[in-house]
């Protein structure tokens, strides 16, 4: 019975909150490598210009 209710009382709830958590890690590193990905690309337009105006 002991077990029982450890199990469903904190080992549920604590799980789901784990899951949660990871969750949300992972929705964060997938944002941020989107947002690295931007940054990229904006610098490499930044660079390609300044080389244009540089030729000028």
């Amino acid at each position: 019975v002991l077990v029982w209710l450890l199990w469903r009382f904190l080992y549920q709830p604590v799980r789901e909150v784990i899951e949660k958590r990871k969750q949300l890690a992972e929705q964060a590193f997938a944002e941020a490598a989107g947002k690295e990905a931007e940054a990229e690309a904006a610098r490499q337009r930044f660079e390609e210009e300044r080389a244009r105006l540089a030729q000028e």
